[in-house]
């Protein structure tokens, strides 16, 4: 379509089920190479029309509930976790499936650099999430907490992408748990970024309590902190549909200072931006298209973002979660993130008044 430019995605939490039957998938390191031939592939056979790919979206979400929380694919995790896991290590699994992705976009980087760049005039990065976490008091523990909450969930990406290895706090507290890279690993790990997608939707409270769970080891529980969106009976914002979403905009500018800090300012995407309603299919579609709540929403985390630009973040672009409504992963069809809504009872789409605002917004 004329005026819109592709930013692919190379694996949205979808691995074949033939690799993950034939030696597990992103829990082995034989993976590093189908993958990078998978992308060479697609480089190969698109590159021409594609100039912006990312090598992963939210590994973060797909190595912890894939793996520590067992609620995403393929639904592994250590039985204290949950009894509805038929398998997996909650202490263990998550930092192997991490490494194992950290090395695959690596390579995949290093081969479009070797083979592709130059010719195609393209750039290649990663999506990562991350919420932002406020320290529940005062205290030195709670801020340490929620130092260590970013560096569990942000630096375990980005610090080997940027810097070629884990943070140290995640070094320490891991132990042997935590795998290593090899000198050759750093190298390859270390700059392979033309960008960098962040996403982000909430913000939370960090407590110096650790889980009670916390000595039998799982991926939740190894920063020894706990998280809440409420202090004194409060919220710490407006909670989504999904309650785990708590609408706080000042926390997309604090996370972009801190990637500018702590990562050498760079070129960052917000690729996913969003709130959720429920899928009400009783409400008049003149109703239904209503959105005050999502422009609400927009509005006030686009001005975060805007000052975010004003202290020379380098934001190149803003993608908001979702075009229009979806099935989303885990939850279905029972909410909606969509600009645009979709009638499922006849499939017909139609503009909300988010979507005519942002149209209006962003031309100016």
């Amino acid at each position: 379509m004329v005026g819109l430019k592709p930013y692919v995605t190379l694996h949205h939490w979808d691995t074949p089920l033939g690799l993950e039957d034939k030696y597990g998938g992103f829990l082995s390191e034989k993976i590093v190479k189908d993958y990078v031939d998978f992308t060479d592939v697609c480089f190969n056979e698109f590159g021409d029309r594609v100039k912006n790919w990312t090598t992963f979206n939210e590994p973060w979400t797909y190595s912890t509930y894939g793996y520590a929380t067992g609620v995403f694919a393929p639904g592994r995790c250590s039985p204290h976790v949950s009894k509805s896991c038929g398998a997996g290590d909650s202490a263990r699994e998550p930092y192997i499936v991490t490494h194992n992705i950290l090395l695959a976009h690596a390579a995949a980087v290093q081969l479009y650099r070797r083979k592709y760049q130059k010719a195609q005039g393209g750039e290649i990065g990663i999506t990562l999430v991350c919420h932002w976490y406020l320290p529940y008091s005062n205290s030195t523990a709670d801020k340490d907490a929620a130092k260590r909450r970013v560096e569990f969930m942000l630096g375990w990406f980005m610090d080997p992408i940027v810097h070629g290895d884990y943070p140290a706090s995640m070094k320490s507290w891991l132990g042997a748990r935590l795998p290593s890279f090899t000198p050759e690993q750093k190298a390859m790990l270390k700059g392979s970024h033309d960008f960098f997608g962040l996403n982000y939707y909430t913000t939370y409270y960090a407590i110096a309590t650790p889980p009670a769970n916390a000595l039998l080891g799982s991926y939740d529980a190894d920063n020894r902190s706990n998280v809440t969106g409420f202090r004194n009976g409060k919220p710490l914002g407006p909670q989504a549909y999904t309650e785990f979403l708590f609408v706080y905009p000042p926390g997309i500018l604090e996370l972009m200072l801190y990637a500018k800090r702590k990562y050498n300012n760079p070129a960052i995407f917000v690729m996913e931006n969003g709130i959720d309603e429920g899928n009400n299919s009783t409400l008049p579609i003149k109703e239904a298209l209503k959105d005050p709540a999502r422009i609400n929403y927009h509005y006030k985390h686009l001005l975060f973002l805007n000052l975010a630009i004003k202290h020379k973040v380098n934001i190149r672009g803003y993608f908001s979660w979702t075009f229009m409504d979806c099935f989303e992963w885990g939850d279905g069809y029972k909410d909606r993130f969509g600009l645009i809504y979709i009638d499922r009872n006849t499939l017909k789409r139609y503009p909300k008044d988010s979507s005519k605002w942002m149209g209006r917004f962003l031309k100016k």
